[in-house]
């Protein structure tokens, strides 16, 4: 399932990328699309963050920590920030979009609490599951960003807007974007690695 989503998103690339350096228009992505563009790319810096804080977890439980982590108590503080982050994303998705974010931010919230009370082998569980939990959620919003690609080549006329309209509000997406994007196809790659 891993190596499908690579592929899958490596397409969504090439289509960002073929809008970036396109100025006649053709490959634009609807409003709708730019939303859940930016919602994977966010979801990979969280993945990213949260991947750096099982490490940390990791380190700290066999007494190799940073110092300048501030120990279980600072990664507990490390944690209720990205659950905060992720609850701020889940916000902007809707209640189908958003309902694996909520298993992931309670186990963020359980990792946080595990932390603060030091209790590092339940926190590494933790931490884990909701980088699972988002995954899981990245994988659904970019086969239906993937869908809506493919429906979308079918209904634009030569110039890539939308047949029987204008195409105004139609954004590029930004250098920001085509990062974020970047981020997840790393991290989906390397969930495919640990998988074969």
């Amino acid at each position: 399932q891993a190596a499908q989503m690579l592929a899958l998103l490596q397409n969504i690339l090439e289509n960002l990328r073929m809008t970036e350096g396109n100025g006649s228009g053709m490959g634009m992505m609807s409003p709708q699309d730019k939303a859940l563009g930016d919602a994977i790319g966010k979801l990979g810096e969280l993945m990213g963050r949260q991947r750096g804080l099982i490490d940390k977890t990791f380190r700290e439980k066999l007494g190799h920590g940073d110092p300048g982590d501030g120990g279980a108590k600072g990664l507990a503080a490390q944690q209720g920030a990205l659950e905060n982050d992720l609850r701020q994303l889940q916000g902007k998705l809707d209640k189908q979009q958003g309902g694996k974010l909520g298993a992931a931010g309670n186990a963020m919230g359980q990792a946080r609490k595990d932390l603060g009370g030091r209790d590092l082998d339940n926190a590494g569980a933790d931490e884990k599951d909701a980088l699972e939990r988002m995954r899981q959620t990245a994988d659904a919003l970019s086969r239906q960003l993937a869908q809506h690609q493919q429906s979308g080549q079918t209904q634009q006329d030569p110039l890539g807007r939308g047949v029987g309209g204008s195409g105004g509000g139609v954004k590029i997406p930004q250098a920001s974007d085509m990062a974020r994007a970047r981020t997840i196809l790393r991290e989906l790659r390397k969930r495919a690695g640990e998988r074969n």
